[in-house]
């Protein structure tokens, strides 16, 4: 299994024998696709062997590159979020794009903390189809039908993870994006369902599923979701990197 230094660094798209140069703007073409369906992340900004990089979609690499403030230390924080924002502001509608402070997780196989057996995680599959669809009741038929399709295939590879409570999608877990044999694990609860170990165990599974296919567990999340972080702790999940995330919605 690749380990988390080389998947990032792919992930990336940092070149080592150019970041020993001094070159700090990496142009990615994995920041112009999609992630996690809908989402684009045009610029994730972090620290490798003590500098701060930037790995930025190519066809905002050359502005980028002559608009931002070298900063004096290297680390994440406001500062650097501040200075992305603002050159953000001259490449992308304001309103299009959001800049935010993420933590990037992982953990090894032996550090996964085994779950209680009495809750039931099932696998979705198409068949579950009006399930997932009654999630969204307050949508209309296109947009339900839009978000069915754009998971069908994950449930259709066994990577969406559920707890079931009277046929109503209490928490799923799913991978979301494979890259480099890292794989994104994306999670929900219904605010009904909250502090009872459902979002545990169904992420547990998502994380044992990466395992048993050679993958290395990715959970990515926002600085200020205190639970979310608090989810993957209690698992095992420890941070790996701080990321100043530029994120937009795909065309």
């Amino acid at each position: 299994m690749i380990n988390f230094d080389q998947y990032y660094h792919k992930y990336l798209g940092v070149d080592p024998e150019r970041l020993k140069a001094g070159h700090r703007v990496f142009p990615c073409e994995r920041r112009s696709g999609p992630f996690a369906f809908f989402h684009v992340h045009h610029l994730i900004s972090t620290v490798i062997d003590g500098n701060v990089i930037f790995s930025i979609s190519p066809e905002f690499a050359p502005a980028f590159e002559i608009q931002r403030t070298p900063l004096a230390d290297s680390v994440v924080n406001e500062e650097l979020l501040k200075m992305i924002d603002d050159v953000f502001f001259d490449l992308l509608p304001a309103l299009l794009y959001s800049t935010r402070i993420m933590i990037r997780m992982t953990l090894d196989k032996s550090e996964l903390v085994k779950q209680k057996k009495e809750i039931q995680v099932t696998a979705l599959s198409e068949s579950d189809k009006t399930k997932f669809i009654t999630r969204y009741v307050d949508r209309g038929h296109k947009f339900t039908e839009y978000l069915w399709n754009a998971r069908v295939e994950t449930v259709r590879a066994g990577r969406y993870f559920t707890v079931l409570k009277k046929d109503e999608i209490a928490s799923s877990a799913y991978i979301s994006d494979i890259d480099y044999q890292g794989a994104n694990i994306a999670v929900g609860t219904g605010l009904n369902f909250r502090r009872k170990g459902y979002g545990k165990a169904v992420v547990s599974h998502a994380a044992e599923w990466c395992f048993s296919h050679g993958y290395q567990p990715i959970y990515l999340a926002d600085i200020n979701n205190k639970p979310s972080i608090k989810l993957a702790e209690s698992l095992g999940f420890r941070e790996m990197s701080r990321e100043v995330v530029v994120s937009g919605i795909c065309k």
